[in-house]
This record gives C-alpha cells, sequence and structure tokens, in this order.
C-alpha cells in the first residue's frame, strides 16, 4: 500500500472482505502465516474502515472526472466528507482511532474552509454551476 493513496486501501479492504472466507482458510493451512489471522473484531474494524473510505473514494471518483466538468461538484463533495467525518465521530460503535482519524478529517476540512468561501462567492464557480446544470437539461 501507499501511505497517500488511501483509495487503494480502501480497494484493498473491500477486496479482503470479499475474500474473507479464502483468507482465513489459506492462513489457517499455511502455519507460517498462523498469527497473521484476523479475529472476528479484526474484520469487523475492516468493515468500519471500509465503510469510512467509502465516502472518500466516491467524492475522488467524482472529482476525478474526464468526461464533464467538476468544478460544480466542489463544494457538494465538501459538504459530503464533512457530514460523513461528523457521522463517524458520533458512531458510538467506531473504535476511538478510526474517530480520532475522523476528527483529524475535520480539523483539515476546516482549514480548508476559507477555499470554501472563496468558492462559494467566485464568478467562475457560479457560472460553471449553472452552465454544468444547462447541460443536464438539455
Amino acid at each position: 500500500d501507499v501511505s497517500t493513496r488511501w483509495n487503494y486501501t480502501h480497494a484493498m479492504i473491500k477486496r479482503a472482505r470479499l475474500l474473507r472466507e479464502a483468507i482465513n482458510d489459506w492462513v489457517n493451512h499455511n502455519k507460517e502465516f498462523r498469527d497473521l489471522n484476523l479475529s472476528n473484531n479484526d474484520w469487523k474494524k475492516l468493515e468500519q474502515l471500509e465503510l469510512l473510505l467509502e465516502t472518500f473514494t466516491r467524492v475522488t471518483l467524482r472529482m476525478s472526472s474526464k468526461n464533464e466538468p467538476t468544478l460544480p461538484y466542489v463544494l457538494p463533495m465538501y459538504r459530503v466528507m464533512e457530514k460523513e467525518l461528523k457521522v463517524a465521530c458520533a458512531n458510538e460503535n467506531f473504535p476511538e482511532v478510526f474517530k480520532f482519524a475522523a476528527r483529524a478529517g475535520l480539523v483539515r476540512l476546516d482549514k480548508l474552509m476559507s477555499y470554501h468561501n472563496k468558492a462559494k462567492n467566485n464568478q467562475f464557480y457560479v457560472v460553471a454551476t449553472g452552465k454544468s446544470f444547462f447541460l443536464l437539461m438539455n
């Protein structure tokens, strides 16, 4: 995994969860890897982490589009990330380390609020949003 590419982490977790039974069988079958066996609690944490990262994967995919303008999605995607991080912070079932990461994400988003406000008041953003809406309607 690459530390700066969390979306790869998300993809690996998603794939591992699909292959859970095969992974467990393989680890149990090979003595030298038995200490790598994942408990039910470990799998639950992976499920929770996948849930937390899912939003960011969706945002990345939306903002990486080559076939349509992405500028109109900047502010809505910002709000989507903010909402999901707040949900994660409030989730009583999430491990504390995930809540800590979600709070750190909110702090980072808060630092980016100045860009959010600039975009909201920028004529290019307004024009791009209007033009994109017009193109969708035709």
